[in-house]
């Protein structure tokens, strides 16, 4: 995965252990904020999931963005494995998107094939 952002939230991987990585902490400043590209890239595990989500998600004027943050990954690291992504997705969505939403609100999962799926088509 090369990882490059503009100012939305770092994505949001399971990993085996039912924890979430923190993909924020290798990642480069946003593109808005230096004049060189930068990028920064990982090797994902077969089968793993990538959550991109809009600020929307995490974001509120009350709320502790980190805090979010970290609910979202426990609530993603928590979901059966094998979870179709439309449902994941929509649990994930009525779980952490505030009630009275301020903001967009944009969830993208990405499954990897596991080992012996074939190519993705």
């Amino acid at each position: 995965m090369d990882q490059r952002r503009a100012s939305a939230p770092a994505p949001v991987r399971p990993r085996r252990d039912r924890t979430a990585a923190d993909l924020a902490r290798h990642a480069h400043a946003p593109l808005s904020v230096v004049r060189l590209p930068l990028h920064h890239s990982r090797l994902l595990p077969p089968g793993s999931i990538l959550l991109l989500y809009t600020d929307g998600l995490v974001e509120t004027r009350h709320g502790d963005v980190a805090e979010n943050v970290e609910r979202l990954g426990r609530l993603l690291t928590a979901a059966p494995v094998g979870t179709p992504l439309d449902t994941l997705l929509r649990s994930l969505h009525d779980a952490a998107a505030p009630t009275q939403a301020e903001d967009d609100t944009v969830l993208l999962a990405v499954r990897l094939p596991a080992r012996g799926d074939g190519p993705v088509h």
